[in-house]
């Protein structure tokens, strides 16, 4: 894939599968928000991570909220309400669910900010499909769906 850019979700990947998992950088933040809850369901439900392995996953759907509120706070058709009001509960919920304060969360993210960029050891790639998409076509160059 020429040309294409991926957004890197250190130690996301189920238990069973140990490569990276990756996101396609194209995503706008509802969509990368979108994708953290998805990982934040898996791998709470399926995989039975306790808290500390979610709290990365939470803290990066916290960093990125402050855009979905400000590009996403209209009512989307999709949705039949506003994303930003959808991940804002969930966020909350999730947090009260676990304990965590929202100063919690954003000490982690400034914690991964100041450690970045991470090697990782492997090579192997596992991308998070886009399946839940909207049927319509992006704007833009090269963002043809």
């Amino acid at each position: 894939m020429p040309k294409e850019r991926f957004i890197f979700y250190p130690g996301a990947s189920p238990d069973s599968d140990g490569s990276l998992l990756l996101g396609w950088a194209g995503w706008d933040h509802r969509e990368q928000a979108h994708a953290l809850i998805t990982l934040i369901e898996e791998r709470s439900a399926t995989d039975s991570w306790d808290v500390g392995r979610l709290k990365p996953l939470l803290a990066g759907l916290a960093e990125i909220m402050p855009w979905v509120r400000q590009w996403h706070a209209e009512t989307d058709e999709h949705f039949g309400t506003s994303p930003a009001d959808a991940y804002d509960t969930y966020l909350t919920a999730q947090r009260e669910k676990y304990g965590l304060a929202e100063e919690d969360l954003h000490k982690l993210e400034a914690l991964a900010a100041s450690s970045w960029p991470q090697a990782h050891p492997r090579v192997n790639l596992h991308v998070v499909h886009d399946s839940y998409r909207p049927n319509k076509p992006r704007e833009g160059p090269g963002l043809a769906g």
